[in-house]
């Protein structure tokens, strides 16, 4: 039987409102159905009362618990799913306790969020970007003072990929350094993608160098046995000078991907001295 979503949503609100008002003897609100609720209406696609329901469960149960309830795995990711802004409490949580917040969730989980908020409230939207610049300083000076490293860790890495994007490369370049010195090991962007580029437009010695030691460490950590990741590494080792080591690298790409041409083309310049860019 097909049910009508407005009678649906009209019956889960006075469901909730009593369970809401619902007391046991300690004159407390039984909350006990409300993930499920929550979750119910975002099936249905009522996102606006799921929100609201699930703002009510946080702030007013959750938050108040002792940290042996608030930090168990199922609370904090249901948090997580439902934090709104930086004001809220909510983010706070994420953002004074990432430890604890980590050693429930896993490494950086509570970094990834807290930028994915930082982002939210003061990152102007991606496609507003080339018709009205966005003051990158003042965002960066604001965002840092109230956010620490981790804020201006995350201003840094949008400001890497407006730069990118307006072929700006000797900011994107800077910006590159600057993100990946805080960010490697919880990275947002693709590592690799963003390394070919700097090894395509990037003349500068400490950046190559750098970009260098990123894909060594992304090709121990994120992208083993990838072909296109060796051969960027390889790319990078040669446009430094590093034309014994690049050959090696770029071997293995072939040997990984022997029908891919461009990697065949790539070490046949290698080995002929000729640029790969």
């Amino acid at each position: 039987m097909r049910v009508n979503t407005r009678i649906y949503a009209f019956l889960t609100a006075i469901l909730f409102n009593f369970l809401n008002t619902k007391t046991n003897a300690q004159n407390n609100k039984d909350y006990s159905q409300t993930p499920v609720l929550v979750g119910d209406l975002k099936l249905k696609g009522d996102t606006a009362l799921a929100n609201s329901m699930a703002q009510e469960y946080i702030n007013n149960f959750l938050l108040k618990q002792k940290e042996a309830i608030l930090f168990a795995k199922e609370n904090l990711e249901f948090i997580n799913l439902y934090i709104e802004h930086t004001d809220s409490k909510a983010f706070k949580l994420y953002l004074h306790e990432k430890e604890k917040v980590n050693a429930v969730l896993g490494e950086n989980k509570a970094e990834y969020t807290v930028r994915r908020i930082i982002d939210l409230d003061f990152i102007p939207l991606h496609n507003t970007w080339r018709s009205n610049k966005p003051d990158w300083n003042l965002i960066e000076k604001h965002v840092t003072a109230e956010f620490g490293t981790l804020g201006q860790e995350a201003v840094q890495g949008k400001r890497m990929i407006y730069y990118q994007e307006t072929k700006d490369w000797i900011n994107f370049g800077k910006y590159y350094k600057l993100y990946f010195d805080k960010a490697l090991k919880r990275p947002e962007y693709v590592i690799n993608a963003l390394s070919w580029d700097v090894f395509l437009h990037v003349n500068d010695p400490m950046v190559l160098a750098f970009a260098a030691d990123v894909m060594k460490y992304s090709l121990e950590t994120y992208y083993a046995f990838n072909s296109g990741a060796i051969d960027t590494y390889a790319n990078l080792l040669y446009k430094m000078g590093k034309t014994a080591s690049a050959i090696e690298w770029e071997e293995e790409a072939v040997k990984a991907f022997p029908g891919y041409k461009e990697f065949v083309v790539n070490l046949e310049k290698m080995k002929r001295n000729l640029p790969t860019w």
